[in-house]
């Protein structure tokens, strides 16, 4: 505060600029880029900018603000009243489109995934109705079935997870531009990803698993 400095440099014959407040870090051309080095000027421009701070429902102050602004400038024309929101909404609707396009295929492909599990663990667990039987018979507990059925069937899942993180790792490159404040490989998003689709998985065993545990052995014996 106080310091002064001419624009372009010490070469420039321009009059000093005295510093009488200072501002946060502004995205006026987008989250996805840095803050960049501003200053803002008493403006002789015929159209200007005006910010106003309000403690009440903005909606509400705008016709004060045009008889304010026709009190002091009579020929002044007000072109456009919005509020921060509104102009942030503006500013992040095709990022949030974006967004809101790959959550919705994201959720698309994991419930496609959880059916396929589910499928595949109950059409596995029907086949080895007669091995359950016998594993019965010689001993097993329902509680060795369900984790044996469980087991087997989070092994693809798991290895699945596993490759899809590796492929991830590069593939995020692509939609950095999308992300803000949030790194391309951030662990946390990786981990609770990762965490999210083995719980899925295990949810879609458990059917399957519990199916096993009350199979009938003379029954399963008898099958064919």
């Amino acid at each position: 505060m106080g310091k002064r400095f001419r624009e372009g440099g010490p070469e420039r014959k321009d009059a000093w600029i005295t510093i009488v407040g200072v501002v946060g870090d502004m995205r006026r051309h987008g989250l996805e880029t840095g803050p960049m080095p501003e200053f803002f000027f008493p403006s002789t421009e015929p159209t200007m900018d005006v910010a106003i701070k309000a403690n009440r429902d903005p909606a509400s102050l705008g016709p004060s603000v045009r008889e304010a602004i026709a009190a002091t400038y009579a020929s002044a024309i007000v072109l456009k009243m919005q509020t921060v929101e509104e102009m942030f909404g503006d500013l992040t609707a095709e990022r949030r489109l974006q967004a809101c396009l790959m959550a919705a295929f994201a959720l698309a492909a994991l419930l496609l995934s959880a059916l396929g599990i589910y499928a595949i663990v109950h059409f596995t667990v029907t086949q080895r109705t007669r091995e359950f039987g016998v594993r019965i018979a010689m001993g097993a507990t329902r509680q060795d079935l369900f984790r044996l059925v469980v087991g087997q069937g989070l092994r693809l899942p798991a290895l699945g997870v596993a490759a899809g993180l590796a492929g991830a790792f590069g593939v995020t490159r692509v939609i950095e531009h999308l992300l803000f404040q949030v790194s391309p490989t951030d662990p946390v998003t990786f981990g609770g990803v990762a965490g999210l689709l083995m719980i899925v998985a295990l949810l879609a065993c458990w059917i399957p698993a519990r199916q096993a545990t009350r199979i009938d052995p003379l029954t399963a014996l008898r099958c064919e």
